[in-house]
């Protein structure tokens, strides 16, 4: 807001009277001026005078907050001359204090019309236009005002601001430039250089940011300003451990401006870095200084969550939201600690909430959305992560959880907008977070990044930042290292395999009889559950088959680290990667002298407490060992291991496999008939769920049944979710293929699921991220199963799965090949007869299904692992004979 001391308007400066008045005294004084002028000039000197004492009065006013007043003497002004600007910007000064919009832009256009080459009114206008959000009606305004006078300060600084409001970085960087040349010309540079700094980092570059705030601090070393924003500055650009020690450095210089506020940014910075017990020092004295500063208690709550102390976090969050019960954060953090508890229904009524609070709220749309794509409620999770980028459409977060999400249920429309997108974000983030343990996190995780079409290298990075994140916040908390100088004597390998899916889960279903297997001899078996037991059967074998079972659910992290270091385990199996459920900052601790990765995730975890990677040389061929961080143990038959011979030996007689090789059988007619599919079809089918289909895959099979008309085909797909359907059919139509000719089905219970087998001719493997178990379930009904691999482990699951099946003519090298082969099987009857026939065979004999073969190998693996732990070499890639 611009003075009328300092605006054009003003002929002569009245006396500046200090204290407060009644209008009635404002008048007389006015009165007395009017006198006191008469006498010493003429009518028109009197005039003046007379004008310029009651805008000064009316100014005074105004500063001192009485409007009402104020409004009466710019009215007596205006009477004595209504053609002068300045009680009309006064007049439209009071009107904006006092919320009346319409009023202030009248008054302030008639100042505008009384003296059009004066800046003040425009620059007020414009102000005023800001004020309400109309941000290009305030820029019109403002570059007027600059026409007027290019060296106005104020539009100069608010043409800044509005050029930030619309991301328009490039301009408002100019336009703080000229302010800046305007101020150094004045001797005072602060605000275009503060200013300059947060657009650097508001346009994603704080690199440039830092040379501006140190400026700032060598040239105003007595303000606050520079060491604030050097700090923020420094943690964009992922160097946290500088950015809290700038900030400390405030603190110390500044103690007066110590607030709570403060100190409760200083905890976050600690946060960030996780130095909790530091976090939780300055969160405290933070409430010490005010004990009602709700995000103070909030951050308290988010600290003793990091450290696993969630009773205390849940006491925290619950007092903030008493203090202040429309604070949204403490509703969303809690919100957080119940779903991570398994309390879902509660979880969602938090959130919800937290977003009637406030509806723009970024992170509570986010949570929702996680919270129903994680219980497959993908149309949901798209609402809400499609409002989160609606609130920051730079978020690379929303974009690629947006993504997952459509990918779910086969929402095509932008992916390949939104994949260029991904890609452009993904390689950004990694570019930050290269050689940098606690940089932002990229947006993409780690299993998510499995399915998506990304480079291998992305890939294999996204793990790995995810992987050294974890461990540095095992490093911040300061403990102690295990010892494992009791276990240096031989004898029999203590393996402890940890998972938060022993239950009614897919890695059960696989590992169902590979812990009864092992060799007590060679090998005693610990079991370690990182989740409640879920009342099933698998849980149950599981517990029975363990020669020590313990359940971890209940324990922190370092809880239950200490509880596998004191069960003296050899070699520590983590069974869940990056997969839900997970706790690596138990591995993290290495409570165990070895620590191998196996199965739950068919990726490297890039993390630097995996020392081994169990696989084969299909799987993870050799010359892609760049891929892993870990040491590659290839098994000599396929990593993946199965239980389908011991399960579901009696799934199947003879003449159903049998009658399969030859597309004939009443078994499989009939089941034919109650899935609603034609007998006499040949069923090209794809039982993977939704989010690893894509547009060229998917366009691929659409293009092989067309083709095969002449030999009825049809393309049977899951419901998984039904949600995918309409929009696959919708896809499928739009490519030309009728209706009729693409057949959905409901997931089914596991042994009718492996059954349907006998329906399917030729199963379609998804390119991305292969069929795992279910390709293995297809396989063990003998159908030829068509695969074409990448680079990526995720991708050759399938391929490893058929070598060892000694079928790697189905493995496509290209999808021209792919297309080709699944043609083949089609249309030459014998050739289909031979294929089929060598699988069914295969299901009998080593490779795939051979469990006990495969506990064998395992038991020698570790057994080596140990070995070269105890005689002091590193981790080494190696090969089980």
């Amino acid at each position: 807001m611009v003075s009328p001391q300092n605006s054009p308007g003003m002929r002569r400066r009245s006396p500046v009277v200090s204290q407060n008045r009644e209008i009635d005294e404002s008048t007389e004084q006015a009165d007395a001026l009017n006198q006191s002028a008469h006498g010493a000039c003429g009518r028109g000197e009197q005039t003046d005078a007379i004008v310029d004492a009651l805008n000064q009065e009316a100014h005074d006013l105004y500063q001192r907050g009485e409007f009402t007043d104020a409004l009466v003497v710019c009215e007596r002004s205006l009477s004595i001359d209504p053609t002068q600007s300045v009680a009309h910007n006064t007049l439209g000064n009071v009107y904006r204090a006092l919320g009346q919009h319409q009023l202030a832009i009248k008054s302030y256009e008639a100042a505008v019309h009384a003296e059009p080459d004066a800046a003040t009114a425009f620059t007020n206008l414009a102000n005023l236009y800001l004020d309400q959000g109309e941000l290009k009606q305030s820029e019109q305004v403002h570059l007027l005002a600059l026409e007027r006078d290019s060296a106005s300060m104020p539009s100069l600084m608010s043409l800044a601001f509005i050029y930030r409001q619309m991301h328009e970085y490039v301009k408002a960087a100019d336009v703080c430039h000229r302010a800046f040349n305007v101020g150094d010309s004045r001797g005072s540079t602060l605000d275009p250089l503060v200013t300059l700094g947060l657009i650097f980092c508001e346009m994603g570059d704080p690199s440039k940011a830092i040379p501006v705030y140190k400026r700032v601090i060598s040239t105003y070393p007595d303000r606050q300003e520079g060491y604030i924003g050097l700090s923020h500055a420094l943690q964009q650009t992922g160097t946290g451990a500088q950015a809290y020690a700038t900030f400390l450095h405030f603190i110390n210089k500044f103690p007066e401006a110590v607030t709570a506020p403060v100190r409760d940014r200083a905890g976050c910075l600690c946060l960030h870095e996780h130095r909790f017990a530091e976090a939780i020092e300055h969160l405290k004295l933070a409430i010490e200084l005010d004990p009602t500063y709700a995000p103070a208690v909030n951050n308290l709550g988010t600290a003793y969550r990091a450290l696993g102390n969630l009773p205390d976090a849940v006491s925290a969050y619950l007092q903030a939201i008493s203090l202040d019960p429309n604070y949204a954060d403490p509703y969303s953090n809690l919100a957080n600690v119940l779903k991570h508890g398994g309390d879902y229904r509660k979880a969602l009524q938090y959130y919800t909430k937290a977003l009637q609070l406030n509806p723009s709220f970024f992170d509570a749309h986010m949570n929702v959305g996680h919270l129903y794509k994680d219980h497959s409620r993908f149309e949901d999770a798209i609402g809400h992560y499609t409002r989160a980028l609606e609130i920051d459409s730079d978020s690379s977060d929303a974009l690629i959880s947006l993504f997952y999400a459509e990918m779910c249920v086969g929402k095509w429309d932008f992916f390949q907008t939104r994949l260029l997108g991904l890609k452009a974000s993904v390689g950004d983030q990694l570019r930050r977070v290269s050689g940098n343990r606690m940089a932002p996190l990229p947006s993409a995780q780690p299993f998510h990044a499995l399915a998506m079409p990304l480079d291998d290298t992305q890939v294999r990075e996204i793990s790995r930042a995810y992987g050294l994140r974890c461990q540095a916040g095992v490093d911040a908390m300061g403990l102690a290292r295990f010892s494992f100088d009791h276990l240096m004597q031989p004898g029999q390998v203590r393996i402890g395999y940890v998972s938060s899916d022993f239950g009614d889960h897919p890695l059960s279903h696989l590992m169902a009889s590979v812990f009864s297997m092992h060799d007590r001899e060679r090998v005693s078996v610990y079991c370690y559950a990182l989740s409640k037991h879920d009342g099933s059967v698998y849980r149950d074998k599981v517990e029975a088959d363990s020669d020590v079972f313990r359940d971890l659910s209940a324990m922190t992290d370092v809880e239950a680290a200490r509880t596998i270091h004191g069960d003296s385990i050899h070699v520590l199996v983590n069974l869940n990667g990056y997969t839900r459920g997970t706790r690596n900052e138990i591995c993290a601790m290495r409570p165990a002298p070895v620590i191998a990765s196996m199965l739950g995730f068919p990726s490297t975890t890039g993390a630097p407490f995996i020392d081994y990677l169990v696989t084969d040389r299909v799987a993870s061929p050799p010359d892609l060992g760049y891929l892993y961080s870990e040491n590659l143990v290839f098994l000599p038959q396929s990593y993946f291991v199965t239980d389908h011979r011991q399960a579901h030996a009696d799934l199947f007689t003879d003449e159903e496999l049998q009658g399969a090789c030859e597309r004939r059988g009443e078994a499989r007619a009939e089941m034919r008939r109650v899935y609603g599919i034609p007998v006499d079809a040949f069923v090209f089918a794809c039982f993977n769920q939704v989010y690893k289909f894509d547009p060229a895959s998917f366009t691929r099979w659409v293009r092989i049944v067309m083709a095969n008309e002449r030999r009825n085909a049809v393309l049977v797909l899951l419901r998984f979710p039904p949600e995918a359907e309409a929009r696959l059919r919708a896809f499928a139509m739009s490519l030309g293929l009728e209706a009729e000719r693409l057949v959905f089905l409901d997931t089914a219970p596991k042994a009718e699921h492996i059954r349907r087998g006998l329906i399917v001719d030729v199963f379609l493997d998804t390119w991305h991220c292969n069929g795992h178990t279910t390709v293995a379930d297809i396989l063990w009904a003998g159908v030829p199963v068509v695969t074409m691999p990448a680079n990526t482990m995720a991708s050759r699951v399938a391929t490893s799965m058929l070598e060892f099946m000694g079928m790697g003519e189905l493995v496509a090298t290209s999808p021209e090949k792919f297309v080709e082969i699944a043609n083949h099987l089609c249309r030459d009857s014998a050739y289909y007869t031979s294929i089929r026939s060598h699988l069914t065979a295969a299901r009998l004999g080593p490779g795939l299904f051979d469990t006990a073969g495969w506990v064998r190998a395992w038991e020698r693996a570790a057994d080596l692992m140990v070995q070269q732990w105890r005689l002091g070499g590193r981790p080494v890639t190696f090969e089980v004979e």
